[in-house]
Parts: structure tokens; C-alpha cells; sequence
């Protein structure tokens, strides 16, 4: 008799539980509807992001290939500079020059040729260049690269880059210098990330003719060096997809399925230099990885949805029965919220105050007294000025909070300096007073908080001195100068008069096309050094142009500013043999004296800017706005 108790008590449960169980059931449909069509959404969207990936970082790869290949051309160019000087490009000397620049590259050989296409490397080794286009175009002051070619005696895939050999910009050529890379060492110097470790990353040419390639490809090569023809052709490499874009010029992304790898996604991008691809894969189940572990938290996340619906039943469940014990479960939850807020408010970062509006008093929980109770400073904000805690010059501020919010402001916050006691150093604070009112609209209390900001100005400080700076040389920059024109300005210590040099090398953009770019970085940041080192104490020196240079020099007179002028037009010179330049360089100045009471830097700036033009008309030497009489040459 004790089993249809049992069953007519569980009819009855279930009776009353009838509306909670439907609603689970609903709740259980529409989260797996939800489920759904989320996946496909993410599906869909992953998909996008991996191939917008793949694309992305083939692209990259192609730029640090052709950044490595571009490395190579720089000292195939280097090399060709140095050569220039040399009247027999077959003497010994000239391959003794030749030798040491084959030792600072990264190329496997290094050749130089005279006008005929006879050729020698440092070992006296003689080669036949007369048949190859690409030195005969540097033959006629043209650099590039060759196309790739396999050597039939070693089985090795070689290419190129050629420089032309002259004694100056615009004088005939006298030969050629050679650089030889093969695939092998390409491939040491340009080691490019591939999407996964099952991915593969090859550079070729449309003959295929393999430049590069990654190790996980390498291994599949097995001593092939075409493309094309590398394992079972027309079954994983979709050749006819891949020859169509790099006859169109163009790129791309497809897919294709392989006996090995199953769906696997393809991009195909040009490298920038000849008719290169940089080739790259990625199998269809590595790229949608993410997507699979997406699925599992949705997964979990439903589960966990559910596991809370069961225990809503049980609670409801509870609550059917045990109606009476709602008030004892409230006054357990608020114990917990209490103990709660108490440890926030013990391991808090912000530190936290109550402030009593009648009794001005400040209550802080974090902190207990001797008795183990809170803390409670009477006449707090007071007895904080007088014990140190606010900066002298922020004391009338902090206080000024407090009365703020006896007037009925309901917030007011303030950036104060303010120290803990027994520290000798102040760190910033941001100070915040809420203010909670009665039912009359009075205010009674003040939550008072403490937040440590000083990380906070410090990266605001530093973001506003780098917008001042030249990231090249570590000068100012125009804004910077501009400050700089502004504070003399105002400054109350002023001197009468400042003198305002405008500085411009000469022949800097022969260093940048004869020598690189590098060699011109490194002139400026040398050129920088020099003018900071003749600048005035007190001074400020500026790079506001490309080889734009200014000196301001507050307290300085006419003859002061042009010795100063001087000075700098006999040392800008000199960095041609100290940095090894081969271009002579120089400076030229244009010199002005102004008032410090009413200096604009637009209006100093055009006065210095006349007179530098006079002086650009010679090159080497300094112009004063007095009269515009030019110096004589130093």
C-alpha cells in the first residue's frame, strides 16, 4: 500500500509544478534553436576572419620575402658603390673589396663584371655574363633581379641581383657587380610563419621554379625543384587555378581537396619584385579549429543553462513547501551580502569612505582601529590637511569638496596630491564625493572614495612629451618648438632678445639616392647630435622638415648668433669623412635676432626663412637678416 502514496504524491508535485515544467520546456527549445543558429552565424563568421587571416599573412610573407630579397639587392648595391673607385674592376684590390663585402652579405657569391660581361668573383674564379639579360640591363644603369634558373651540374635553383657599376650618378657605366642566391639560402635568411605547422609556404616563379620554401613543404619536395611537378600532379596542387593568376597578374583565394590533407584553403600573392608568387595553404580543419571549440562552449553553456533551470524547479519546488522559511533564507542572504561587501571592501584597490555631513566624520571599513573596530577619524577632512595627507597647494581643494557637497551637489570629484602617513612622497589621487540624501532631499552621508592614479598621469605625461618629440633624432618637433617659442614668451625671467637659427644641409638628397635611406637616417640623427652640442644652455634645438633643422638660442645678440652660425657651418661638414658619406655634405643658416617679448614662431620662423634662402644660393654658408650680408667661406 505504501507504492500509491508514494505515486499520488508525486502526481501531486508534478500537478503543481505543471506551468514551471512547460516553461522549462520552452526555455529548452528556443536555447536550442538559439544554439543553432548561433553556430551557423559564427560558421559563417569564421570563416570570413580565417581566409581574411590567410590573405593577410601571405601578404605579410611576401613583404618580409621581399624585404630579405631587398636586403640582398642593398648590399649588391653597396658593393657596386664601393667598386666605382677602382679603375681595373679585375684587379686584385677590386676583388680584395669585393671578398669583404661578400662576407658582410647573406649572398652565396659575388661577381663583378666588366662592360664585355666578363666576370670574376673574389677567388680570381672567371665567368661568361656576356649572355644574360640581366646584367646586360645593369650594363646600361639598370638594377634588378634575374629569373630563376637550376644549375644542370648541381642540380641547384639560382638567381640574381644585378648593380651597375659607376664612378658617378650620371656617368657611364663600367661594369656590373653580380650577387648569386640559391633556393637553400633564401630560405635560411627568410624564415616565414606559416598559418599552422600543417601548413605549406612556397615562393615561385610561373615556370615553377620553387624560390622558397617552408620545412613542412620541404619535406614533401623530396629533391624536386619544379612546382608543378612535385608529387602526383594535378591532384593537390590546382595548377590551372594558380598559373591563371599569375599569368592575370592578379591574387587570390580558393580551395581545392587533397588526397593528403583533405579541403584545403589556397592564397596566392605576388612577392613585388619580377613575377614572383608567394604561395600558401592551410588544410580546411586547422582554419576552422576555433570554430569547433566555439561549438564545445555552447555546448557547456547550455548545459550549465540547464543545470540552472533544474535548480529554478528545485527552488520553486522548495518554496511550494517551505513557504515559511522565505524570511530565514532573506535575513541568510542579506548575512552573505554583508560579509561580501565587507571583504570588497577589505581587498579593494580604491580606498573607501563614509562621511557624515552633521558630525564630519570619515568612516573607513577598510581600516580598524585598536579595538578591532572601524576606523573613524572626527573632523576628518580637516584633521587630513593637518596631518599632511593633502598637499599644501591641493588643501584648499580637498576641502572645498566636502563643502561642495553640504550644499547639496550630488557629485564632485577633484585630482588631488595626497600621501599616506609615515610617506614622505605625494602620488596623484582622483577624489570622488557621492553624496546620498534623506527623503527631505538633505544630504546626510557622502560615499567618499580614493583611487591611485599616479600610473594614469604618468602614460598621460609621456603620451603629451612624445607628441613633442622627433621620433628620428629625439629633437623637438614643430609643435614642440612652437611650446618652447610660447614658454619664452610668457616666461617672467626672459632675456631681452634670442636668436633663432634656421638650418638646411646641402647635398643631403644625393646621401639618400647615392647611399640609401639609412645612410641619410644616420646623417640626421649625427647632424642632431652636432647642433646640440653647440646649443646654448638653455637653448632648445628643433627638426621641423625633412633635412630642416632650427637652433633657438634665448639671451644670445647679433655677434653671438653669427658665431654661432659660424660655428655650426665648420662642424656639419665634417661628418662626410667621419660617417664615410663618399657626398660632400654641408649646411647653410639663415640667421635672425628677435624680441623675446612678442617672439611668434610663425613670425620668427618666415623672418630666418628669407635669409636662409639667400644663403641656399652658395650652399656652405650662413646668412644674417641684418642687411642680408652673407659670411665670407669657411
Amino acid at each position: 500500500m505504501a507504492e500509491p502514496g508514494r505515486f499520488e504524491r508525486l502526481k501531486t508535485q508534478v500537478r503543481k509544478l505543471r506551468l514551471p515544467l512547460l516553461g522549462l520546456f520552452i526555455l529548452m527549445l528556443g536555447l536550442l534553436l538559439a544554439i543553432l543558429d548561433m553556430y551557423f552565424q559564427q560558421d559563417r563568421a569564421a570563416r570570413l576572419q580565417s581566409e581574411s587571416l590567410l590573405l593577410s599573412q601571405t601578404r605579410d610573407n611576401a613583404l618580409h620575402l621581399s624585404l630579405a630579397l631587398e636586403r640582398q639587392m642593398d648590399a649588391v648595391q653597396t658593393a657596386a658603390a664601393a667598386l666605382s673607385a677602382f679603375d681595373d674592376l679585375q684587379g686584385v684590390t677590386a676583388r680584395t673589396t669585393l671578398r669583404s663585402y661578400l662576407g658582410e652579405s647573406e649572398l652565396v657569391s659575388m661577381w663583378v663584371a666588366d662592360r664585355d660581361g666578363f666576370a670574376q668573383d673574389p677567388s680570381g674564379n672567371t665567368r661568361d655574363f656576356s649572355g644574360s639579360d640581366i646584367v646586360n640591363e645593369a650594363l646600361l644603369g639598370r638594377a634588378g633581379w634575374s629569373a630563376a634558373w637550376q644549375d644542370p651540374s648541381t642540380g641547384q635553383v639560382l638567381f640574381c641581383a644585378c648593380a651597375p657599376v659607376r664612378r658617378a650618378p650620371n656617368a657611364p657605366v663600367s661594369g656590373a657587380v653580380v650577387g648569386m642566391l640559391t633556393t637553400e639560402r633564401l630560405c635560411e635568411i627568410a624564415d616565414l610563419a606559416s598559418f599552422d605547422t600543417a601548413g605549406y609556404v612556397a615562393a615561385t616563379q610561373p615556370d615553377g621554379l620553387v624560390l622558397y620554401y617552408s620545412k613542412s613543404l620541404g619535406t614533401r619536395l623530396a629533391g624536386h625543384q619544379n612546382f608543378w611537378d612535385y608529387a602526383d600532379p594535378g591532384s593537390y596542387v590546382p595548377e590551372g587555378d594558380l598559373r591563371a593568376l599569375m599569368e592575370a597578374g592578379d591574387e587570390g583565394l580558393f580551395y581545392y581537396r587533397s588526397p593528403y590533407r583533405g579541403r584545403v584553403a589556397s592564397c596566392c600573392v605576388r612577392i613585388g619584385i619580377g613575377d614572383w608568387y608567394l604561395f600558401q595553404d592551410v588544410p580546411e580543419n586547422v582554419m576552422m579549429r576555433g570554430n569547433l571549440n566555439f561549438l564545445l562552449l555552447l555546448l557547456q553553456l547550455a548545459a550549465k543553462l540547464l543545470v540552472c533551470s533544474f535548480v529554478l524547479i528545485f527552488c520553486l519546488a522548495r518554496y511550494h513547501r517551505q513557504r515559511e522559511g522565505a524570511v530565514e533564507q532573506a535575513e541568510a542572504s542579506l548575512q552573505l551580502t554583508n560579509q561580501s561587501l565587507e571583504i570588497a571592501l577589505t581587498h579593494a584597490t580604491i580606498n573607501l569612505f563614509l562621511y557624515d555631513v552633521y558630525s564630519r566624520t570619515l568612516t573607513a571599513h577598510q581600516f580598524t582601529n585598536d579595538k578591532g573596530g572601524p576606523m573613524v577619524l572626527e573632523n576628518g577632512p580637516a584633521q587630513m590637511v593637518q596631518r599632511g595627507a593633502v598637499a599644501p597647494q591641493h588643501a584648499s581643494t580637498f576641502l572645498g569638496l566636502f563643502h561642495q557637497i553640504k550644499s547639496g551637489m550630488p557629485t564632485v570629484q577633484a585630482d588631488l596630491l595626497l600621501r599616506a602617513v609615515g610617506r614622505a612622497d605625494y602620488i596623484w589621487n582622483r577624489v570622488i564625493l557621492t553624496t546620498v540624501f534623506d527623503k527631505y532631499r538633505s544630504a546626510t552621508h557622502a560615499i567618499v572614495t580614493f583611487e591611485d592614479i599616479s600610473e594614469e598621469r604618468r602614460r598621460e605625461e609621456e603620451l603629451a612629451q612624445r607628441a613633442h618629440k622627433d621620433p628620428l633624432t629625439g629633437l623637438y618637433n614643430r609643435e614642440g618648438l612652437r611650446a618652447r617659442v610660447n614658454a619664452l614668451r610668457c616666461s617672467a625671467g626672459r632675456p631681452a632678445t634670442g636668436a633663432f637659427l634656421l638650418l638646411d644641409l646641402d647635398h643631403f638628397k644625393e646621401v639618400n639616392d647615392t647611399l640609401g635611406h639609412p645612410a641619410g637616417d644616420r646623417l640626421l640623427r649625427e647632424a642632431a647630435h652636432v647642433l646640440e652640442g653647440l646649443c646654448p644652455e638653455g637653448g632648445a634645438c628643433a627638426r621641423i622638415g625633412g633635412d630642416e633643422f632650427v637652433l633657438l638660442a634665448p639671451g644670445l645678440g647679433w655677434q653671438e648668433a653669427e658665431e654661432l652660425a659660424g660655428h655650426v657651418c665648420r662642424r656639419i661638414p665634417l661628418l662626410a669623412a667621419t660617417l664615410e658619406l663618399r657626398v660632400p655634405v654641408g649646411i647653410s643658416v639663415g640667421v635672425h635676432v628677435f624680441e623675446c617679448a612678442s617672439a611668434h614662431l610663425d613670425a620668427v620662423y618666415q623672418e630666418a626663412d628669407v635669409a636662409l634662402y639667400a644663403a641656399k644660393r652658395e650652399r656652405g654658408r650662413w646668412v644674417a637678416t641684418r642687411g642680408l650680408n652673407v659670411a665670407p667661406s669657411v
